[in-house]
């Protein structure tokens, strides 16, 4: 989730950092499930890759460029 606008900025619970963690935690709950069966589907890596440009393109993680990069060369 981005704050295009900077709305959030100063919100105790709204700021980018606390937003940024929450997907990041999302997105490894996400992982976790679609692996859960030992089968990562088209479908679902699909979804997956689609997920992470919507929520967590902007972040610099080098974990979460791995995983979408590795999900790119699968599909």
């Amino acid at each position: 989730m981005s704050d295009l606008h900077n709305e959030f900025e100063k919100s105790r619970f709204f700021n980018a950092d606390r937003v940024d963690r929450r997907s990041a935690d999302v997105l490894a709950g996400l992982a976790a499930g679609i692996a859960a069966d030992g089968i990562v589907t088209i479908d679902e890596a699909k979804f997956l890759r689609q997920w992470i440009e919507t929520q967590l393109v902007h972040l610099d993680d080098p974990v979460i460029n791995l995983l979408y990069q590795r999900i790119g060369l699968m599909l």
